[in-house]
């Protein structure tokens, strides 16, 4: 006769109308805490899923900011002024990137003049929704303004 590796309480787990132990499921009981453990467990992961998308938005949209930044770079070398419009920029130089219509910012070039600009990018709906990011001709990102 084999055994079972598998000895279940016999006080849940019955006996069939043949003598064997009946093998077929779980209790009510072992489900619902099952469910409840890992209900607990989404709850407390939750917050930190979504504070580590928007981490993740903030970096892409300072990638899409150096982007511009060297956009801004071209034009100036092209024709020795940075431009205020992105569409200056966007038809010869780079993609525009608010056609995107899955994008969690909204990009524009803030100012510009002949030895500088200013380029930011505004978190659209979200937790952070209308913080931003900017970037200037230095190349240097500033995220104070975008807190994850």
């Amino acid at each position: 006769m084999k055994k079972n590796r598998f000895q279940p309480n016999k006080k849940y787990h019955p006996q069939s109308l043949k003598g064997n132990l009946s093998l077929t499921g779980f209790t009510l009981l072992e489900v619902l805490i099952i469910v409840i453990i890992v209900v607990v467990l989404a709850i407390l992961a939750f917050p930190q899923y979504v504070k580590t998308v928007e981490r993740t938005r903030a970096k892409e949209a300072e990638i899409i900011l150096r982007t511009i930044h060297a956009a801004e770079k071209m034009y100036k070398y092209d024709y020795n002024i940075f431009t205020p419009a992105m569409t200056d920029i966007t038809w010869v130089y780079i993609e525009d990137p608010n056609t995107n219509p899955n994008r969690g910012f909204d990009y524009n070039i803030s100012s510009a003049t002949s030895n500088n600009f200013t380029a930011r990018a505004t978190r659209r709906g979200g937790p952070n929704s209308g913080e931003i990011i900017t970037i200037d001709e230095t190349g240097v990102a500033d995220t104070s303004g975008f807190s994850p």
